[in-house]
């Protein structure tokens, strides 16, 4: 490790929770603790809490009033392997385990961070989990930083101290747009004959939560119910642009929707699976 990163800015959270991480330039295993330390910072968000008394070099620099005004407006969010810090920087992020020693290098310097994480309340363990952190897109004034994981605690070296932020139990950062959507072919012969189709797959959603949500991606989601009625047919007149929407269900699993416009029809094709939802979507032009 460069000494260099002492005088830097760098991102820490260490998590009591995760006893073993595999070294970033290892397979990990499916459903690994990085996995699992994945899972559990995915949609989490955090907010400014602390300064540490103390500084890396003795200096006094900044008074506690300067990291207040810097890191209160600037959130942090975490959406998968990506990280949110305010809303002006995003920043990818891969993990690996490390000794405190192997990672300061020195007893000398081991003893120093724990000073200094002591100010703040923080012990540190045994292992470090580290996140290290690349690709910056935006203002990005923690570039390059390097994460570790306390539990609901996090903190990081800036202008010398150590800032802390805790979880923010009541807020959820919201979740990524996690479907995967494929398009048919779009040349007008085939179109006219087997129109257009679009098919997206929702992991890990019911029917209902991947109607939902395919409905308020859409422009012209007023042309659907707000919401499905589990087995009950439906037609529904003068529904938004449409002159008629009918709702078909075969079985608990599988649903049926014609949209009829004076243009043509659309017809959505549901079906429910363990792993997810599908969606299949197809513009029949007249």
């Amino acid at each position: 490790m460069d000494f260099r990163r002492f005088y830097g800015v760098a991102l820490l959270f260490i998590s009591t929770g995760v006893t073993t991480v595999y070294a970033s330039d290892s397979p990990l295993p499916i459903n690994s603790p990085v996995e699992e330390l994945t899972q559990r910072l995915d949609g989490s968000q955090w907010r400014y809490a602390s300064v540490s008394r103390e500084s890396l070099m003795g200096d006094k620099n900044h008074p506690d009033a300067f990291y207040q005004q810097t890191f209160t407006d600037k959130p942090i969010a975490f959406k998968g392997h990506e990280m949110m810090f305010g809303t002006a920087c995003r920043l990818s992020w891969n993990s690996y385990v490390q000794t405190p020693i192997k990672y300061y290098h020195s007893n000398s310097t081991v003893e120093l961070y724990t000073s200094l994480f002591a100010s703040v309340g923080l012990k540190l363990p045994e292992k470090l989990t580290i996140l290290e952190t690349t690709s910056p897109v935006g203002e990005c004034p923690v570039a390059g930083v390097e994460l570790l994981d306390f539990g609901s605690k996090l903190a990081f070296l800036y202008e010398d101290k150590i800032v802390t932020y805790t979880r923010d139990e009541n807020k959820q950062a919201a979740k990524p747009d996690i479907r995967k959507c494929e398009l048919g072919p779009r040349d007008m012969e085939y179109v006219y004959e087997n129109g257009a189709m679009t098919r997206c797959f929702y992991p890990n959603m019911s029917m209902n939560d991947a109607y939902e949500a395919h409905r308020k991606a859409r422009s012209d989601s007023g042309n659907l119910l707000p919401t499905l009625t589990p087995g009950k047919n439906l037609t529904i007149e003068k529904l938004g642009d449409t002159e008629r929407v009918e709702y078909q269900w075969q079985g608990d699993n599988v649903l049926h929707i014609t949209q009829s416009f004076p243009g043509g029809t659309t017809e959505f094709l549901l079906e429910s699976a363990t792993a997810g939802t599908t969606v299949t979507e197809t513009e029949f032009p007249d």
